[in-house]
């Protein structure tokens, strides 16, 4: 007859504490509710919840303003420059080639010429021409360019270095050295040429 009445008193008594302990709990929930924290600010759950609206608010604005910003940075960076100036073409020189190797034929031509064989220079040299030594005393063996500068426009100033070797008349040959002839050109062709002529026209040049 003892064991139950310890039994109810045991089960009463548990009653009693449960109820003593969610009375403390509700008076510390309202206490720290209320009271600062450590750093003397008051954190309550509408403030947590507050606070964690706006940083989902900041979120999604970040979100939304990225492609935004990126199309602003990608027109900003093709844009062109302001203030700089555009590369001016540099005009590309006339080529020497043909002049320097009309000279040296010229040269060639001049040499091996004489008296009453200067119709051999009108190839070369539209006006009239008079040789007082005999044909084809003097030869070039060699002959190459050694300068070449545009004077002006479609005119050149060629030097040729010519092996010279005369002739006489019982056909001995003797070797007269280096010799250097300094021929003035005109270039009547294109500007690819050296010339001053516009279009496709034919190259031509004159001694």
């Amino acid at each position: 007859m003892k064991r139950p009445r310890r039994q109810r008193k045991t089960a009463k008594e548990r009653s009693v504490e449960a109820q003593a302990w969610d009375e403390e709990v509700d008076e510390l929930q309202e206490t720290s509710a209320d009271e600062p924290d450590e750093t003397g600010w008051k954190t309550s759950t509408a403030q947590m919840a507050g606070l964690s609206r706006l940083v989902r608010a900041g979120v999604w604005v970040l979100v939304v303003s990225g492609p935004v910003l990126g199309a602003l940075a990608f027109l900003s960076s093709s844009a062109p420059a302001q203030g700089v100036t555009k590369p001016v073409a540099a005009a590309s020189p006339a080529s020497p080639v043909g002049p320097a190797g009309f000279a040296e034929l010229f040269v060639a031509a001049y040499l091996q010429a004489g008296q009453g064989t200067e119709q051999d220079l009108a190839p070369y040299y539209s006006g009239s021409v008079a040789l007082a030594v005999k044909p084809g005393t003097r030869t070039a063996t060699q002959s190459t360019v050694i300068a070449s500068r545009e004077v002006q426009p479609g005119y050149w100033s060629i030097t040729v270095a010519a092996d010279v070797t005369a002739h006489d008349d019982k056909g001995k040959s003797k070797r007269l050295g280096i010799q250097y002839f300094r021929v003035g050109i005109q270039a009547t062709g294109p500007a690819v040429a050296g010339g001053t002529a516009q279009g496709a026209a034919v190259a031509g040049y004159v001694a």
